[in-house]
This record gives structure tokens, C-alpha cells and sequence, in this order.
């Protein structure tokens, strides 16, 4: 059985694992029902459809997370960060159970889309 980890711990295995483009990693830590939101672009709803937006970022764009400053209160993770290109934001994550329920990133500005060129801001919310 695996040890369960703290908040924190997971977002650094996260970030180490994206840094790594290990995709399987990056995703075993996100639960089944877990949301995605770059706040400037529509959220992105379960693990599936966050590994292909995890996936296209790690392989194509060249992307690596430093993390400058990581704060945890209880299931509670905020990092502050950015990226190899001086792309600077935060990202806040709510872990339970050692699994990401929500990711809520505030680093993608219209410039740093346009940069990237993002192509997986799409809604795909479920229908009821």
C-alpha cells in the first residue's frame, strides 16, 4: 500500500513528474472527476480530458513548472511559480485523499496562450 501524502507532497511529485513529461505520473495523482481551470480559459472537466491538455503541454510546448514559493493549508496547495520563459502566475490545487480534485491556474495571460498556442481551451464540460 501506497503511503498517503501531504497536500504538498503530491503537487511536487506533480510538478517533478510534468517536468519529466511522465504523463501517467502527472495523471495518476488527478481523480476521475477532477477539474482544470486556467482561469483565463474554459475549465476542463475529468482526468481523461486533462491528460490530453497535460499531454499536448509537456510534449509539444517545451514547458517545465519552477516552483518559487509552495504553501499548504490542509487539503489546500497554493504554488507560485513560472515557467523556463519567465511566464510568472499561481496555480491552487485541492487535494483530498492524495488525489488533485481541483487545479485552478493563474498563469496563462492571452500573451502566454498566444506564446504557446494553446489548442485544448475548449469546454468539454459533460452534458446532464
Amino acid at each position: 500500500m501506497k503511503k498517503k501524502l501531504r497536500p504538498k507532497d503530491v503537487v511536487k511529485e506533480v510538478v517533478e513528474a510534468f517536468n519529466k513529461r511522465d504523463i501517467d505520473t502527472v495523471l495518476a495523482f488527478f481523480r476521475e472527476d477532477a477539474i482544470c481551470h486556467q482561469v483565463s480559459e474554459q475549465p476542463i472537466y475529468g482526468r481523461e480530458a486533462i491528460g490530453k491538455m497535460v499531454a499536448e503541454a509537456a510534449g509539444r510546448l517545451k514547458m517545465e513548472w519552477v516552483i518559487e514559493n509552495i504553501f499548504e493549508d490542509g487539503e489546500w496547495v497554493v504554488l507560485e511559480g513560472r515557467d523556463l520563459l519567465g511566464y510568472r502566475g499561481c496555480t491552487i490545487f485541492r487535494v483530498v485523499d492524495s488525489k488533485i480534485l481541483l487545479q485552478r491556474g493563474y498563469w496563462y495571460s492571452p500573451a502566454m496562450s498566444r506564446h504557446y498556442r494553446w489548442s485544448f481551451h475548449k469546454s468539454n464540460k459533460p452534458s446532464p
